[in-house]
């Protein structure tokens, strides 16, 4: 969990992360927007720094049913790439207590984030 910018997400980091900014994983014992803030906060240019290492960040830009947005700043909703069948695709959520991955057929608004350049 984190902080960055001001923008509060989740980091995922590379497997052979060795950075000399300092991370501190893990997640909250209770649900809030406010628990980002107090683990990892940086600012824009220590993300650059991380994120020329491979690290990842993914914002808590919540999720959208028709034209209403819920749980901005709290929680994030992402589409993944991979399907479970045609009805059902791939999904990841987090939240400042949890990260789950699952396969969901709802037609709610999530997210993508482009994580690898492709050709």
């Amino acid at each position: 969990m984190a902080t960055v910018n001001n923008v509060n997400g989740i980091i995922l980091l590379p497997d052979d992360w060795s950075n000399t900014v300092l991370f501190t994983k893990g997640v909250a014992k209770s649900n809030g927007s406010e628990y980002f803030k107090t683990v990892n906060n940086y600012s824009a240019l220590e993300w650059e720094k991380m994120e020329k290492s491979g690290a990842v960040f993914l914002p808590a830009a919540g999720h959208r049913v028709n034209k209403k947005i819920y749980s901005l700043g709290t929680e994030g909703n992402y589409w993944s790439s991979s399907a479970q069948d045609s009805e059902n695709v791939g999904e990841i959520e987090i939240s400042s207590i949890y990260i789950s991955v699952s396969y969901n057929g709802s037609r709610v608004g999530r997210s993508i984030r482009l994580v690898q350049d492709v050709e």
